[in-house]
């Protein structure tokens, strides 16, 4: 009898265990995702100018060491393709509210092998 309770015993600590194990590699993956700052893409954010500038005008503040590669207008607003240490992104930027609509990471995907390649 007592070989019995101790096999229950064994699995009820094991369960524990195991859901411990899992809640903590939730809260692992959700610090993970909140640290990456991913609203809005890699680290970029809108202000108002600091230097003397017409009415209406943004700033678009960009990760460090990123360049805009090109500029686009779209519907009601630009698009930005940067090119950052993190990865080339597409910012949508709307022009009226002066807010991002979005962000778009561009991810390349390795050269194809065919069968002769090893």
């Amino acid at each position: 009898m007592s070989l019995l309770n101790n096999q229950k015993f064994l699995q009820n600590a094991i369960m524990v265990m195991s859901i411990l194990i899992l809640a903590g590699l939730a809260i692992l993956v959700h610090g993970i995702v909140k640290k990456s700052g991913s609203s809005g893409g890699a680290g970029i954010s809108l202000s108002t100018p600091s230097v003397d500038a017409p009415d209406g005008t943004l700033v678009v503040q960009l990760p460090p060491r990123s360049q805009i590669a090109h500029m686009t207008s779209y519907n009601g607003g630009v698009a930005l393709y940067t090119r950052t240490a993190s990865g080339n992104f597409i910012y949508f930027v709307n022009s009226q509210t002066g807010k991002i609509d979005g962000a778009l990471k561009i991810d390349t995907l390795p050269p194809a092998r065919g069968p002769l390649q090893r």
